[in-house]
């Protein structure tokens, strides 16, 4: 049983590659985000432990990961470091949960900004995109920028609400000295 699961995870590791590419090369850069964390979910499957985050050079941002927001029922699903990063159970998380626990985390200065983006990204189906700052379990403030789009059926109704996160908080000391 255990083999016929790893042989599923890697064909579905390998097709994820191939649409991340895809995508990128259409210049859908937050589905490419999606689907590259797609990948490291399915290789986890694999080979558990084998890949923890998405390696990034030293010192540049670093994909934290993705979530999936079903508008309808209020719950985010995520990748197991997006719901550490948020201070949220992951199993929660991969269950679905509410936005409201992921929303406690992000530092109280940004809370009402953050909401107003989400608001307006769902209102509009405009692209989300927004930095802001997440206090940590240790009480380390970081840097993040999200990024997600809404999407919607056909009469309008918002359905769900997929994105990315990467810590930027090296950029944003530098930018600072």
């Amino acid at each position: 049983m255990q083999n016929k699961q790893n042989i599923v995870a890697s064909r579905i590791a390998e097709k994820c590659a191939e649409l991340a590419s895809l995508a990128t090369s259409h210049g859908l850069e937050t589905l490419a985000l999606v689907l590259r964390m797609g990948v490291l979910e399915a290789q986890s499957h694999e080979a558990p432990g084998r890949v923890d985050v998405i390696p990034s050079p030293p010192r540049a941002p670093c994909i934290v990961g993705c979530w999936n927001w079903d508008v309808t029922s209020n719950k985010v699903y995520g990748t197991r470091q997006f719901a550490e990063f948020y201070n949220v159970d992951p199993r929660l998380a991969a269950a679905g949960a509410p936005i409201e626990l992921f929303i406690e985390a992000i530092h109280p200065l940004d809370q009402d900004r953050v909401s107003q983006a989400m608001e307006i990204a769902i209102k509009t189906g405009e692209d989300y995109e927004i930095e802001y700052r997440v206090v940590g379990k240790d009480h380390v403030i970081r840097w993040v920028r999200a990024r997600g789009r809404c999407w919607r059926e056909e009469e309008g109704r918002p359905l769900h609400f997929p994105g990315s996160l990467v810590d930027i908080t090296h950029e944003k000391r530098i930018r600072a000295a």
